[in-house]
């Protein structure tokens, strides 16, 4: 009878087991792990909340090629399957960086609100106006494919320009920013600041929303 317990346990343990993806590489201030206390070092597990408080700021690394840092005010989720890393931004900003020979044959999505946005090797920021759920994302590198829930086909973004999601219903085309540059894309302390100062809002409003043509 002991030895069929046993053999039960070990059968189904695994499907119990939180999976772990990651580890609190750097962090400023407040920050919380599934509403208990953060420091750096801590280890991260598959559908944890990790959220920032007042002029806070933490950095996280997941093992399977990403590397996102989340500014102050702002919530996430790791969510990740056997063949897809698909955190969830609940509200805020976060720079994110991801590194395809990492991936390898995993998806990787950012999923904010009804919005997905996939890349397969870049580095984007978006930031979360939660009051009139307004959405906005700029790409550094790469190429970012903006999804809407009830889109099949996405809206490619792709290397100095960003969009608006609007109300959760429409993106607008994609522009050069040159502003974009502007942002603190630095994620190594030993590099210099991480904050980054420059009010998103403002800054997309002028080429986003006016038409200059």
């Amino acid at each position: 009878m002991r030895i069929l317990t046993f053999v039960f346990l070990m059968m189904v343990s695994p499907l119990f087991a939180k999976e772990k993806v990651g580890s609190i590489f750097y962090q400023k201030g407040e920050v919380s792990i599934n509403n208990k206390i953060s420091k750096k070092g801590l280890s991260l597990f598959n559908l944890d909340k990790i959220k920032t408080h007042h002029n806070a700021i933490v950095i996280i690394k997941l093992h399977f090629g990403a590397t996102i840092k989340l500014n102050a005010n702002s919530e996430l989720i790791i969510d990740q399957t056997a063949d897809r890393l698909q955190p969830i931004l609940n509200k805020g900003s976060s720079f994110l960086r991801i590194f395809k020979d990492k991936l390898k044959n995993k998806k990787f999505n950012l999923k904010v609100q009804n919005v997905a946005m996939g890349v397969r090797g870049t580095e984007f920021f978006v930031d979360v106006e939660n009051k009139k759920d307004n959405i906005w994302m700029c790409v550094n590198e790469g190429v970012v494919e903006v999804i809407l829930d009830n889109e099949k086909k996405g809206t490619l973004v792709r290397k100095g320009m960003g969009v608006k999601i609007s109300h959760n219903k429409s993106v607008t085309p994609p522009k050069f920013l040159p502003w974009t540059k502007k942002l603190n894309w630095n994620q190594d302390p030993e590099k210099g600041l991480l904050k980054n100062s420059m009010d998103i809002k403002k800054a997309y409003y002028d080429p986003l929303e006016l038409d200059y043509d």
